[in-house]
């Protein structure tokens, strides 16, 4: 029996789901230094039995995570992870995250890209 892993990504205006496969690459939209990317993971306990969260760990730099989801999780009800993503530099990080529970381990490697802003126009006095 598996626990459903659903992805969420939350990026500007636009919002969707989908299913998330366990050793799954993930890639974070390309984000301007100075601004942050959102992904919220939520963790589904089966309908039938409850699910411990035993560990959730994150490497890399650049990228941090808020959780409700440690400890154990009564049947059918969902956790959620929070994953952010802030670039201080206009390069390419990585990391990987691993969520170990009582049903699976969950392997997600997080890319993402940090960019330079656009520069602003100039601003015209009299």
């Amino acid at each position: 029996m598996k626990a459903l892993f659903t992805l969420c990504f939350v990026s500007c205006l636009s919002v969707f789901a989908q299913a998330a496969p366990v050793d799954a690459p993930l890639a974070f939209p390309s984000t301007e230094i100075g601004s942050r990317s959102h992904m919220r993971y939520d963790l589904t306990a089966p309908a039938d039995a409850s699910l411990l969260v035993t560990a959730m760990t994150l490497d890399g730099t650049n990228f941090w995570v808020e959780s409700n989801c440690l400890g154990e999780l009564p049947k059918g009800l969902t956790c959620y992870v929070d994953v952010m993503f802030d670039p201080t530099e206009a390069k390419s990080y990585s990391s990987t995250m691993v969520i170990t529970t009582s049903v699976d381990t969950y392997t997600l490697h997080l890319t993402g890209t940090g960019t330079t802003p656009a520069p602003k126009p100039p601003r015209l006095t009299e």
